[in-house]
């Protein structure tokens, strides 16, 4: 009996094309996430270079019990349980640079295995400065700070090698072919 519950529960599974995460109840977060260390050392290290999973995976062991560590969403479960998943709502994740590189290094692993095409992460409040906020609506010239432009350069440069693209109004990265 066991055994059909399994199947039952595999075919369901192979039938999901939308799934939302967050908010994503603690039942679930130990199959959905993975712990990450968050220290100086290692968010310099995050913000620096791009880190393979498995790196942050063996920092993640090596470290004491004590350090303080984030639970991010795991790619690749996500796909191992719903392996023809399309669009995938993670509400609650901010999509950041590190965000980004996590994202990319997971696409880089399983390229033609995902059945991915579009994430939807935290949409940003709108800004106090409603004449900035319209002036970027309507012009494709504004100013900007050093960083914000560089993480925006480098989260755009990272999506486009593998084939994505991110939308800032929605907050959605997507698979390339959605531009057509």
């Amino acid at each position: 009996e066991m055994d059909e519950k399994t199947s039952l529960f595999q075919h369901a599974c192979q039938k999901v094309r939308t799934l939302v995460l967050d908010p994503m109840p603690s039942e679930i977060r130990q199959i959905f996430c993975e712990l990450i260390p968050v220290d100086d050392e290692v968010e310099d290290e995050l913000c620096d270079k791009p880190v393979p999973l498995q790196m942050v995976k063996s920092l993640s062991a090596s470290m004491s019990s004590t350090q303080s560590k984030v639970h991010v969403v795991c790619y690749q479960s996500i796909c191992d349980v719903f392996p023809h998943v399309q669009d995938i709502f993670l509400r609650d994740t901010d999509f950041t640079l590190q965000e980004c590189r996590r994202l990319c290094e997971f696409l880089k692993q399983v390229f033609y295995k995902s059945q991915f095409e579009r994430i939807f992460y935290k949409q940003q409040p709108p800004s106090d400065d409603n004449q900035l906020d319209s002036l970027r609506r309507t012009s494709t010239f504004y100013y900007e700070d050093d960083a914000e432009s560089a993480n925006r350069k480098a989260i755009m440069a990272q999506l486009a090698a593998v084939q994505w693209s991110f939308q800032e109004h929605g907050q959605i990265a997507f698979r390339r072919r959605y531009l057509s």
